[in-house]
């Protein structure tokens, strides 16, 4: 499993104790089942609330006050590989859902014990988890089809596989596939050539270049896999659009 989980707390009806400030090395999440925890995230109060989760990201400064009140949570200090840290951070409502709950004592069981396929298994439940996280998260739309919308629109022209896309997100491959189709109404291997038809529409726009070097520039494996994208997302050939921007000038 890619990701390391240092610890994994399942706190049961107990008073929740002091938490110092600490800048953590290693995303933090916690989520609480029933009562009320009290958080500081760089310095900013936070009151938990049942069926909530907070996520600290590594870098960010946690705190818990201690309280006499009883709660249940759980706490996952996961260590992410560089450049895979989830798209999460602070107050996620609904998360801690009764779903969530029996994926987490899975988890936890997985977690605890020595068995066969034990990191595959902890790995998928994990995953799962996140995603969860990621579809509970701020109404902007899921968090990790936003960083590869955006790993995409940063780089339209790069050579993307399904097994890097997925990796960089910390996906499985297939489920990444569902998620995207879910949320942006087509494949992601459609989305990212659509994105590579805009930037060669820039580059048309912006260069007098001969169409297999724009073909080139966005990514495209030949100069008939451009031309055929291009005339089914924009209605017209290359060449006409090239054209018609070359009478406007």
């Amino acid at each position: 499993m890619d990701t390391e989980i240092l610890r994994f707390h399942f706190h049961t009806d107990e008073a929740p104790r002091a938490v110092a400030p600490f800048v953590l090395s290693y995303t933090d999440i916690t989520y609480l089942i029933d009562g009320e925890l009290t958080y500081f995230y760089n310095g900013a109060e936070i009151l938990l609330r049942a069926g909530e989760a907070i996520v600290f990201p590594a870098g960010a400064k946690r705190e818990r006050r201690a309280s006499e009140k009883r709660a249940t949570f759980a706490s996952l200090n996961l260590v992410f590989p560089k450049g895979k840290e989830p798209p999460l951070a602070g107050v996620i409502g609904g998360a801690a859902n009764a779903e969530a709950v029996y994926i987490l004592k899975l988890l936890y069981e997985c977690y605890r014990t020595e068995s066969p396929r034990r990191q595959e298994k902890c790995a998928s439940l994990l995953s799962f988890l996140l995603s969860r996280l990621a579809e509970d998260s701020e109404g902007g739309g899921n968090a990790y089809v936003r960083a590869v919308k955006q790993m995409v629109l940063d780089r339209p022209y790069r050579h993307y596989t399904l097994a890097e896309v997925a990796e960089a997100v910390h996906l499985a491959p297939g489920y990444l596939c569902a998620l995207f189709k879910k949320h942006e109404g087509m494949h992601l291997f459609e989305y990212i050539a659509r994105k590579r038809i805009d930037y060669a529409k820039k580059q048309i726009i912006s260069f007098d270049i001969p169409l297999s070097e724009v073909a080139q520039r966005s990514g495209f494996s030949d100069h008939y896999a451009f031309s055929h994208a291009f005339k089914r997302y924009e209605g017209i050939s290359a060449a006409q659009y090239k054209k018609s921007v070359r009478q406007k000038d």
